[in-house]
């Protein structure tokens, strides 16, 4: 069961790096948005 949660957590980790991944490609591709938040 602790392996199921520990495997449950990588991959909300890894959803949240590619959330924040998306974030820092739309601000690529987009230079005049708003980029604070990213900091």
């Amino acid at each position: 069961m602790a392996e199921r949660v520990r495997i449950d957590q990588r991959i909300t980790d890894l959803l949240a790096v590619r959330d924040r991944l998306d974030d820092v490609i739309a601000i690529t591709q987009d230079p005049d948005a708003d980029c604070s938040h990213v900091r």
